[in-house]
């Protein structure tokens, strides 16, 4: 397929519409499983759920050192389903700050993993989450931005809203580190904020 029929594909030689609201039933219903672990709740391995624990691991080694996180930092994890980054983080020293569309897995999470002054749990999808952070009194920018494993749910037109909200996100010399990203050929803000 020629460069410019690919745009927008997301499905190889299909364009692909997001149904928000299939997407957002789906998460309201995973926590009503009964799971052994909460990484299950969002690394699918329901067959296998110790799977989800190799590989939680196997990501988080490839992945921490990227991260490069210091004490004192500032970490906002957009899409942090049930918090699967806040302990290595908080355990590194940083403030952890843990976004989600799905209130019930911040809730599963907010139990397991209080944050105390350390950091905030904060509803919201990422079209939003500068105005969320804001209404929560949350101070911007962050040392260090994880978006994993959210954009596959985001239709193409929405994510320019996503990544034009970088500039307030992300302090000057911070890092940004995605998984599982599919932006569209051509998207402005591209290469200046998710490749620092």
């Amino acid at each position: 397929m020629p460069e410019k029929d690919r745009r927008g594909v997301r499905v190889k030689g299909t364009r692909v519409a997001i149904d928000e609201t299939t997407v957002r039933s789906f998460f309201a219903h995973r926590h009503e499983k009964q799971l052994p672990h909460r990484l299950n709740y969002t690394n699918y391995q329901d067959a296998h759920p110790e799977l989800a624990l190799v590989r939680d691991a196997e990501e988080k080694a490839k992945i921490l050192p990227m991260l490069d996180i210091h004490p004192g930092m500032r970490v906002i994890d957009i899409g942090c389903g049930v918090g699967r980054w806040s302990t290595e983080i908080l355990a590194a020293g940083a403030d952890y700050v843990g976004v989600d569309y799905e209130q019930s897995f911040l809730d599963l999470v907010s139990e397991a993993q209080p944050l105390g002054s350390h950091g905030a749990w904060v509803c919201s999808d990422f079209q939003h989450v500068t105005q969320a952070l804001a209404d929560a009194g949350i101070a911007m920018p962050f040392d260090r931005v994880i978006i994993n494993g959210i954009f596959m749910y985001i239709n193409d037109a929405d994510i320019p809203a996503c990544l034009s909200q970088m500039d307030k996100l992300l302090s000057r010399g911070g890092h940004c580190v995605s998984q599982g990203i599919s932006i569209p050929h051509g998207t402005p803000h591209t290469r200046r904020h998710l490749f620092r």
